[in-house]
């Protein structure tokens, strides 16, 4: 009994010395897996910090480009009314070049020379309206009526790099103040290139379209004009 005691005993020791060992390595386990947690914690850490370091410069940029595009938009706009006022001083030196399908004899109309006609007819408003537009042309018609007289007339032209519908309505409106003021008035878009748009009205509206030096809707303003006097 106790030889086995003894046996029991040495059996109980190896069993406590295998599970301190493994007490011991589960430790070392447990040390090693915070370890690895306490790195994996530092390394998110720095990610978030990159990340937000990345969001802030992106940020940044994203500011840079917006503030690039509305500079080059301004750029653009101002760019725009130079080819625009390039375009308004090419017609009105070519006068005879691009109005004279139209009328004969073209000339520029100083508007301060029209003021005198204007004022009985036309509101202070309406005086301005036709001050705004880009070129006023008189000369006499070159198609005849339907009597063969060529009266005298007058264009009211607005002058774009693109002709939109705007123009078309702009140089309508205008037109019709000088008819409103018992003017013979033809109202006319002129520029490079036409939106759709602006063809579609010039054509309902009977606008005169000059592009690249040629004219249409002429017979179209023709009726009108003459309908409306009617």
């Amino acid at each position: 009994a106790q030889k086995q005691t003894e046996q029991r005993v040495s059996e109980l020791v190896e069993a406590q010395k295998q599970t301190e060992q493994r007490v011991n390595e589960l430790t070392l386990a447990q040390k090693s897996a915070e370890e690895r947690l306490t790195r994996l914690e530092i390394t998110v850490k720095e990610l978030a910090e990159a990340q937000k370091r990345t969001e802030e410069n992106l940020a940044a940029l994203t500011q840079r480009v917006d503030d690039i595009d509305k500079r080059l938009i301004k750029v653009e706009h101002r760019l725009a009314k130079v080819d625009g006022r390039t375009l308004e001083i090419e017609y009105e030196r070519k006068a005879m070049s691009y109005f004279g399908q139209i009328l004969r004899r073209p000339q520029i109309v100083n508007l301060g020379e029209l003021e005198d006609k204007l004022e009985p007819f036309l509101s202070e408003q309406q005086l301005q309206d036709v001050w705004r537009a880009d070129l006023v042309i008189q000369g006499r018609l070159r198609q005849p009526t339907a009597e063969g007289e060529r009266p005298e007339a007058y264009l009211t032209v607005e002058v774009s790099v693109l002709v939109d519908k705007e123009d078309v309505e702009r140089a309508e409106q205008r037109a019709s103040l000088l008819r409103q003021a018992r003017l013979l008035a033809l109202p006319v878009a002129a520029g490079e290139d036409v939106t759709e748009k602006a063809l579609q009205l010039a054509e309902k509206l009977g606008v005169i379209l000059v592009k690249d030096g040629s004219s249409r809707f002429i017979d179209q303003a023709m009726r009108r004009v003459i309908s409306a006097d009617n």
